[in-house]
């Protein structure tokens, strides 16, 4: 019993170890740093910066009703496909359609950062894009 409590704790410590060392948990620390690392790369100007915030600012709070739902509804089909309830299928028709508004919230968010960008910046970008779907495959 002694062996397996240090073995796990020793696996626990090595694991958190593991993601402090990563800095954030997650896609959200993914994604955060990848902006930043955009900022950087595209070289925008402070204007140009405070426009952005003020663009993802009013689209959080645009569209946080939504992303909470869409939370709700997800937590909500799991709960229901556990239970094999029949209603699961059309939680799952909902949750759909919510992503699919999701989606479009975040694609309308990017065509307004673009319009904020030079054309200079805007090919940047897409490269950048371009490279990191690049890396996907």
């Amino acid at each position: 019993m002694k062996k397996f409590l240090i073995t796990t704790l020793a696996a626990t410590t090595i694991i958190t170890a593991a993601f402090a060392d990563a800095g954030e948990f997650g896609h959200r620390g993914q994604r955060r740093e990848m902006r930043r690392e955009a900022v950087q790369r595209l070289n925008l100007s402070d204007a140009q910066k405070a426009q952005i915030r003020d663009i993802r600012k009013a689209e959080f709070d645009r569209t946080k009703g939504l992303f909470e739902a869409a939370r709700e509804k997800r937590f909500e089909l799991r709960q229901l496909k556990e239970a094999n309830d029949p209603r699961a299928e059309g939680v799952r028709t909902e949750l759909i359609a919510m992503r699919e508004q999701m989606r479009a919230a975040r694609l309308a968010t990017r065509e307004k950062i673009r319009s904020v960008l030079t054309a200079e910046q805007r090919a940047q970008m897409d490269d950048m894009r371009n490279q990191r779907r690049g890396n996907r495959e």
